[in-house]
């Protein structure tokens, strides 16, 4: 069940989360209590979605608390403030909000996240507030990793079939930036 990995997940990283959910598993005998069963369902599912939602918000919030580990990576390349990170299996919007909490304080930069998937496939995030355009770096990656992707200017996303060639990626990521204008 979706609500049991939530919570599994939440106490793994040190995030207390309250679920208490009963249902009744009679069998339905008439038709009331099939209307009973999926108004059941419906609240059910109502507060997985919610469950959720608390869950990945208090995740995102003690994330934001904490952004020197990706502030370490900072170098500057071509002028440019450049953030160009690994990650193992971290939610896209996560990464997204990283992104932008990244670049409100580094002013003129480019963050390129790289989010390794157990199934060895890998998902791009590129997130600039400079010269250096997102669409193009996440589209040459994506595909060099077997997928696509693509943006605007400012903001990007893809992903790949392979995570395999990604030393060369980000060796291509830092000559890109290098070679703009």
């Amino acid at each position: 069940m979706k609500a049991r990995e939530i919570l599994e997940s939440a106490r793994n990283k040190g995030i207390k989360l309250d679920f208490e959910v009963d249902i009744t598993n009679d069998k339905p005998t008439s038709y009331k209590d099939v209307i009973y069963n999926r108004n059941e369902l419906q609240y059910v599912h109502h507060e997985v979605k919610e469950l959720e939602k608390e869950y990945y918000s208090i995740l995102e919030k003690n994330t934001l608390q904490n952004l020197d580990i990706y502030k370490e990576k900072l170098e500057v390349i071509n002028g440019v403030n450049a953030i160009i990170m690994r990650q193992n299996n971290k939610d896209i919007n996560l990464l997204k909000s990283i992104a932008d909490s990244l670049l409100n304080e580094i002013k003129d930069g480019v963050v390129f996240f790289s989010n390794v998937k157990d199934d060895g496939s890998v998902n791009f995030i590129c997130k600039s507030n400079s010269k250096v355009k997102a669409g193009p770096l996440v589209k040459e990656a994506s595909q060099t990793a077997g997928g696509n992707g693509g943006g605007s200017p400012t903001f990007a996303q893809g992903g790949g079939k392979s995570s395999k060639e990604l030393d060369r990626i980000e060796k291509d990521i830092v000559k890109a930036i290098k070679s703009y204008e």
